[in-house]
């Protein structure tokens, strides 16, 4: 009460008691204010740090879920590698596969020229063995008329030479019953010469021995005719026996060789029937290897289907990663620019308490 007195009394006092009391008020009101922005700043402290566990926890997940994709990313790297090289196997088998299927489309399609030419060389052989049976049947048919008409000849000489031969024996009969009967006469003249030689003319007897031996002449001529008619005949019979062996050995030769041309034109003709078989045989394996490459390129289409959903899969994993990449860079951003916006914060807080 005195100080009041005195406060009361003392205008200067008065003032200054007054300057105390709102010195005091504004402290205590700067105090609190400090203790606010503290309660603030440790507020926003804790904040902050739950801020940074939740970015480090995101962080973990997305390290975590880059790590998975990656290690995701690696397995498909490797299928695809795997898939790569045995897509590569595949193509080389398939290209290995192919090339032997030409080359034996090719052997085929060689074969079944060669199986052509083959057959137009045996049917133009065939046309040849057909015109040599042709002309050898003629030359056969000619000889036989040749061989008929030679017999025909030779039979006539020999009836002639036989006829001719009667004749002659007719003759030499003749001669000898002449001979016979002038032998007779000169058996008569020789007793009548003996029995009366003084009476006997000497003319008459010489031409009775002229004439006998003239009949002798002729008789011994014909006897040599005879002979050579004998022997002609024997001739033209053996020539005969001959011509007629001779002609049997070329029947047989030709039936021989009718036989032999016969069998080349069966082998022949089964020649070409299995060279035929043979070109269809080929045609059907030229069809068969054109349905085996037919399979072998829808084949090899599947696969490279397959191959493309496998790197369509790849491309799909990749843009995944690439977006959950994206995505963490987003949120690093974020938290980084959150714990820049608190720092500041912070920082201008510790600024202004600092200047107080």
């Amino acid at each position: 009460a005195g100080g009041a007195a005195r406060v009361a009394t003392s205008p200067s006092a008065g003032i200054a008691l007054a300057g105390a009391v709102a010195v005091a008020g504004a402290v205590a009101v700067a105090r609190g204010e400090i203790k606010v922005q503290r309660t603030s700043a440790t507020i926003m402290q804790q904040e902050l740090e739950r801020e940074r566990e939740r970015t480090d926890a995101e962080r973990q997940v997305v390290e975590a879920s880059v790590a998975g994709l990656a290690d995701t990313a690696s397995a498909s790297a490797a299928e695809i590698a795997r898939l790569r090289g045995l897509l590569d196997a595949e193509r080389e088998d398939r290209t290995k596969s192919t090339n032997k299927l030409l080359d034996d489309v090719t052997s085929a399609a060689e074969g079944r020229e060669l199986a052509r030419t083959r057959v137009d060389e045996l049917q133009v052989e065939l046309a040849n063995a057909k015109a040599e049976l042709a002309v050898a049947s003629v030359a056969l048919t000619k000889e036989r008329a040749r061989a008929d008409a030679e017999g025909s000849r030779l039979g006539a000489r020999v009836d002639a030479l036989t006829a001719q031969l009667k004749e002659a024996d007719a003759s030499i009969a003749e001669l000898r019953s002449g001979t016979a009967r002038l032998e007779e006469e000169l058996a008569t003249i020789e007793g009548k010469q003996q029995s009366d030689e003084a009476d006997a003319p000497v003319g008459q007897l010489a031409a009775a021995e002229l004439a006998l031996r003239s009949e002798r002449e002729r008789a011994e001529g014909a006897e040599a005719a005879l002979e050579e008619l004998r022997a002609a005949e024997s001739e033209a019979m053996a020539t005969r026996k001959a011509l007629v062996r001779e002609l049997q050995l070329e029947v047989d030769a030709t039936k021989a060789e009718n036989e032999n041309l016969k069998e080349q034109l069966q082998r022949r003709v089964e020649s070409d029937r299995s060279a035929l078989e043979s070109a269809l045989g080929s045609a059907e394996d030229a069809k068969a290897v054109a349905d085996s490459q037919a399979a072998m390129s829808d084949a090899a289409s599947s696969l490279e289907a397959d191959v493309a959903a496998r790197k369509a899969r790849q491309l799909r994993l990749q843009d995944e990663a690439s977006g959950t990449f994206t995505q963490a860079d987003a949120q690093s951003a974020k938290g980084a620019s959150l714990r820049d916006e608190i720092e500041r914060r912070v920082r201008a807080i510790m600024g202004g308490r600092d200047g107080s």
